[in-house]
């Protein structure tokens, strides 16, 4: 029999769950896989234990250390959700640099450092596990491992977050509070982390410009259904021969496209490989749980099965994104007399191949064939110039 020591850094909704799901758990996985699984420490800052966790002689600290460094400890893992990914993310490189594996479920912290986790993982010779982070639990890291061996993956994106999905404002006052801060760095941090074990990519967070969000209101949900259209927010990882290219923030999905279909509490990511095609993976009802489960996961998948690939690449290809995605737009403007036959005009000196034109209530709806983000910007930038005010511009995800 095999003793595994375990640290939980967390003693919230995801530790907790974690905590219960081991116990639980615990004589099937000795007899199924020879695996005696001991708590022997949980960080925890509540100054009140609960009789329930008290009874389970669990030894509960508010010291880190004693978790991270602990002699008595083999693996840590991390469910410190309610903790800044400043503070996680350095005491996710000191367990590393402890020479213990982790199982992490902070993407942001571990996306905001990743350089130096890689950097850990390799002097110390440990691993890491990170379903959790990505996709509400979607066993993803394991398709990356395991998928795509005869061809590259060349895309990766989807939904990853229930915190912004349809929710847009009604009204100017929530418009300029939504309009204000809506940087989604937690979906640009899973994009960051599928895109180092999907694409051998580093991007580094930090130096990365993430704009605000414009968030469509209810007249542009309104015109763009009209044709055909549902909008949803997305992150997206395109790389090619050109570079690396990137985009978060509302997109225009075919109504008849499943991502047209996500509810605010559920996930979809997608890989796409370049001769393949797209893996679609679909996460309901995301819920600490689900979280938790995925956690639990990868602890087992940690102690018992080989990785195929290597889990860290020295030679890894640090690449620089740029935010751009080629394809067809829709742009929502003002309407005012005369403003189609003005916009018809630019168009067509621009060349700028347009689809469709319509007014909708007091707004005016633009969609333009296949053209470069290059392209797109230069058409916006014109019209300005004009005097023409563009109130939002959405890309439309095929």
């Amino acid at each position: 029999m095999k003793e595994v020591r375990l640290g939980i850094l967390g003693f919230g909704a995801v530790g907790k769950s974690l905590i219960n799901i081991i116990q639980e758990n615990h004589t099937r996985i000795m007899k199924e896989y020879g695996i005696d699984l001991i708590i022997k420490r949980v960080y925890s800052e509540e100054k009140e234990i609960s009789k329930e966790y008290k009874s389970k002689g669990l030894y509960i600290t508010n010291n880190i250390e004693e978790v991270i460094f602990g002699e008595r400890v083999d693996i840590v893992c991390e469910a410190l959700e309610e903790k800044e990914p400043e503070f996680v993310s350095k005491h996710i490189i000191r367990t590393l640099k402890g020479k213990r594996s982790m199982i992490i479920s902070s993407c942001r912290a571990l996306a905001t450092d990743i350089t130096e986790v890689i950097k850990a993982m390799s002097d110390n010779k440990v691993d890491i596990r990170y379903d959790a982070c990505v996709g509400g639990g979607i066993p993803v890291a394991k398709v990356l491992e395991t998928a795509f061996t005869g061809d590259k993956i060349v895309g990766i994106g989807g939904i990853f977050s229930k915190l912004k999905t349809n929710l847009y404002s009604e009204t100017e006052k929530e418009k300029t509070t939504l309009i204000s801060d809506n940087i989604d760095y937690e979906t640009m941090s899973q994009l960051v982390i599928l895109g180092l074990y999907g694409m051998n990519t580093v991007i580094d967070l930090k130096n990365m410009k993430i704009a605000p969000l414009i968030l469509p209101d209810k007249t542009d949900l309104a015109g763009c259904e009209r044709l055909g259209y549902a909008i949803k927010e997305m992150g997206v990882l395109n790389k090619s021969s050109h570079g690396l290219f990137y985009y978060t923030g509302p997109v225009a999905v075919k109504t008849c496209d499943i991502l047209a279909n996500i509810s605010p509490n559920d996930c979809l990511i997608f890989l796409e490989g370049e001769k393949y095609g797209r893996l679609e993976f679909l996460s309901q009802n995301m819920r600490e749980i689900q979280m938790a489960l995925a956690m639990f996961d990868d602890l087992i998948n940690l102690l018992t099965l080989k990785r195929n690939k290597n889990p860290v690449k020295i030679n890894i290809n640090e690449m620089p994104p740029q935010k751009c995605l080629d394809g067809k737009y829709l742009l929502t403007i003002p309407w005012y007399e005369g403003v189609k036959e003005f916009i018809t005009a630019i168009s067509l000196e621009e060349n700028i191949p347009v689809s469709n034109m319509f007014k909708y209530e007091e707004r005016l709806f633009l969609e333009t064939k296949e053209i470069s983000w290059a392209t797109k910007e230069e058409f916006a930038r014109h019209l300005m110039e004009e005097g023409v005010q563009i109130k939002s511009t959405i890309p439309v995800f095929s």
